[in-house]
C-alpha cells in the first residue's frame, strides 16, 4: 500500500526494484536511461521490472530422468557448477546459492562475452537459476532452509569444516531432512590428515601425479598442466555419478545419504593404469608425448612436407581466433596458475601455485617477500595479471630463488593459498592422504584360485577383505595380484570403503552359470516382487535399528495376525 522514490542503479538497483515488488511495494521510480524520477502504479510494475531491472526470465523447461529432482548448489568456481551442470543436462531443477557480493567467483574469469558477461561462468551454468544469500546471517540461512524443505539434493565444495560451522553439516540437516542427499566436493575429502588444505586443479594435478605422465619425451623435466582442468572436470562427473546412486539408494530404503568426492582420490581414480604398471614393473611412468605406453602404433604422426607446428594451443573466443600460445604449464585465464622454479643449483625444482583470486594474489606477493606487486596496475586483477603473465612469472620466479620449492609450499599451504610439488606416480602413492582415503586397493584371489601366485601384504593396519565364509582359513588366504586406485565416490555409512578387490573374470568364466540362469523362466512381476520384498526388508533393519521397541511390536502384531 505504499508508494516510494526509490534511486535505481545498476546492478544493486536492479536487486533493490525486485525485492521491493516482492515485498508489495507498489511504485518506485527513476529510471535510469530517462535521467528523472517517475512514478509507477502497481498496474506498471511490470513494464518497469523489465525496463529497469531486466525481468528475470521463467525458469527454463526440464525434460530428462531428473525432471522431478530439485539440486541446492552452494558451489562456485568449476568442479560442483560442472557437477550440477551435468544433473541439469539431465533435467534436474538447479538452484544455485551465489554470494550477494560478487557472485561465484568464476564470474570474474574471462574470456568475456560482448555484453561483458563470463563466457567461462556461461558454460558452467546455462539453465541454472540464481538466489544471492550470505550464508552467515541469520534470515538468508532461513531463506536456504526453505529451499532445502523442498529440495532432493545439496551439493557444496566448501572446505571441510565450514557448512557445519554454519550449522548445515551432514549430521545436522540429515536431521532436519532424512530424504536430502548431501554430497561434498573438497579437494582432499572428508577425512585424512591434509582434508584441511585448499586445492585448486593445479594442485592435485601435481600431488595426484598426472603432471608427471604429461608432456614431451623430449623435455621430461619440464612440468605440462593437463590442457583442461582435469582436476576440477573428473571430481565434478564422479560426483554427479555419486548423487545418482545416492537417489537410487534413496528410492529403495526412503532415507538420504552423504557422497564425500575428493579431487585428489579422482586424479588417482583416473591414473589406475599407471599405478598399477607401476606396481607391477616397479618402473616409474613417464612422459610419453602423444604416443601410447603399450599399444603401437597409437600416436600424432606429421605428414606432407614443411615445418610443421606442433604443442599450440587455439582460443576461439566470440567467433576469432586470437592467437596460438603454447601455455605448459600455465592456465588460459587465471594467473598465478602454473608451475614456477624454486631453489637454485642442484636444489632447483618446480612447483604449482594456484591463486584464483585477488585475495590469494595479496598473499602470494606478501609471502614473496614483495606487497607492492598488489598496487601495480599489470597485477591489479585477475584479467591484467593473465595480460601480463610472462612478466609476472619472471618476478616471482626471481623471489622463489632464495629458498627450495618445499620451504615455499609449506609457507604457501600454511595460509591457505593451494600449493603442491609436483609429485611422479612413485611419490603419489606413499602419500598419508592417499592411504587415509583407501585410493590404492589390491586386486586379490583365493587360495584355490589358479592366479593365486604371491600372498598379499595388508596395505593399511587394520585393512578388511570382503571374502565368503568359505574362504576365511588359512588355507585359502588371499593373494595379490597387483595393486591399483580405488573408489573415490565414498559414501559412509552406505558403501563399504575397503582395499581389496576380487580379481577380474577370466573369458566366459561364468558363462555356464549365466547360460543356465538365461534359460530359467522368470514368472510375470517375479523381479518387481523380489524388489519390493528387499525394499520392506530393508525397512524393516532400517526401523530396527532406529526405534527397535516399535517395530518389534509391530512385527509381533503382524505375526498375530498371520500377514
Amino acid at each position: 500500500s505504499t508508494t516510494r522514490l526509490t534511486p535505481v542503479r545498476q546492478p544493486s538497483g536492479a536487486m533493490a526494484v525486485r525485492r521491493l515488488a516482492a515485498l508489495g511495494v507498489r511504485a518506485v521510480g527513476q529510471l535510469p536511461i530517462a535521467g528523472h524520477a517517475t512514478l509507477v502504479g502497481s498496474a506498471h510494475r511490470a513494464r518497469l521490472l523489465s525496463a529497469s531491472a531486466g525481468a528475470p526470465p521463467p525458469p527454463p523447461p526440464r525434460c530428462g530422468p531428473l525432471q522431478d529432482i530439485t539440486v541446492i548448489d552452494l558451489t562456485r568456481v568449476l568442479a560442483g557448477p560442472y557437477c550440477t551442470l551435468l544433473l541439469r543436462e539431465l533435467g534436474a531443477r538447479v538452484i544455485k546459492v551465489e554470494n550477494p557480493v560478487g557472485g561465484d567467483d568464476s564470474r570474474h574469469f574471462g574470456p568475456w562475452l560482448p555484453s561483458g558477461d563470463s563466457a567461462y561462468f556461461e558454460t558452467l551454468n546455462a539453465g541454472k537459476e540464481s538466489i544471492g544469500l550470505d550464508l552467515k546471517q541469520p534470515k538468508d540461512r532461513e531463506a536456504l532452509h526453505a529451499l532445502l524443505a523442498r529440495a532432493d539434493v545439496l551439493i557444496e565444495n566448501f572446505r571441510p569444516g565450514v557448512m557445519d560451522r554454519m550449522g548445515l553439516g551432514w549430521e545436522t540437516l540429515s536431521q532436519q531432512y532424512p530424504r536430502l542427499c548431501y554430497t561434498s566436493i573438497s579437494g582432499f575429502g572428508q577425512t585424512g590428515p591434509d582434508r584441511l588444505m585448499s586445492a585448486y586443479d593445479c594442485s592435485v594435478q601435481a600431488l595426484g601425479g598426472i603432471m608427471s605422465v604429461t608432456g614431451s619425451a623430449s623435455r621430461p623435466s619440464e612440468p605440462i598442466r593437463v590442457g583442461i582442468s582435469i582436476g576440477d572436470i573428473g571430481a565434478g562427473i564422479y560426483a554427479a555419478l555419486g548423487v545418482t546412486a545416492a537417489l537410487h539408494h534413496r528410492a529403495a530404503t526412503g532415507r538420504g545419504c552423504q557422497i564425500d568426492v575428493s579431487m585428489l582420490d579422482c586424479q588417482v581414480a583416473l591414473l589406475l593404469h599407471q599405478y598399477a604398471s607401476h606396481d607391477v614393473n616397479g618402473v616409474e611412468p613417464t612422459k610419453l608425448g602423444s604416443r601410447h605406453p603399450t599399444i603401437t602404433p597409437f600416436q600424432a604422426y606429421r605428414a606432407g612436407k614443411g615445418k610443421i607446428s606442433a604443442r599450440v594451443c587455439l582460443f576461439w573466443v566470440s567467433g576469432s581466433i586470437r592467437g596460438r600460445v603454447e601455455l605448459g604449464s600455465r592456465h588460459p585465464t587465471i594467473t598465478p596458475f602454473q608451475a614456477y622454479r624454486a631453489g637454485k643449483g642442484k636444489d632447483e625444482e618446480h612447483f604449482v601455485i594456484g591463486a584464483g583470486n585477488n585475495k590469494l594474489f595479496g598473499i602470494v606477493a606478501e609471502v614473496l617477500g614483495h606487497p607492492e606487486w598488489t598496487d601495480d596496475a599489470r597485477f591489479a586483477s585477475n584479467a591484467t595479471r593473465t595480460q601480463h603473465c610472462a612478466e609476472l612469472e619472471v618476478m616471482m620466479e626471481e623471489a622463489l630463488k632464495k629458498r627450495p620449492a618445499r620451504e615455499w609450499v609449506g609457507l604457501l599451504v600454511s595460509r591457505g593459498v593451494p600449493s603442491a610439488l609436483i609429485h611422479g606416480i612413485a611419490q603419489a602413492s606413499v602419500q598419508p592422504q592417499i592411504a587415509a582415503r583407501r585410493m590404492l586397493v589390491d586386486h586379490v584371489c583365493l587360495g584355490t584360485d589358479p592366479d593365486n601366485t604371491a600372498p598379499i601384504a595388508a596395505a593399511y593396519p587394520g585393512a578388511a577383505l570382503t571374502t565368503t565364509p568359505e574362504h576365511t582359513g588359512a588355507a585359502h588366504a588371499p593373494r595379490k595380484l597387483l595393486r591399483t586406485a580405488g573408489n573415490p565416490i565414498k559414501m559412509p555409512g552406505i558403501l563399504p570403503d575397503t582395499v581389496t578387490r576380487m580379481r577380474s573374470p577370466k573369458l566366459d568364466e561364468q558363462g555356464t552359470l549365466l547360460r543356465q540362469e538365461a534359460t530359467e523362466v522368470v514368472p510375470p512381476y517375479a523381479a518387481e516382487e523380489a524388489r519390493l520384498q528387499a525394499q520392506v526388508a530393508r525397512a524393516v533393519a532400517q526401523a530396527l535399528r532406529e526405534r527397535p521397541a516399535d517395530a518389534v511390536a509391530r512385527v509381533a502384531e503382524l505375526l498375530s495376525a498371520k500377514e
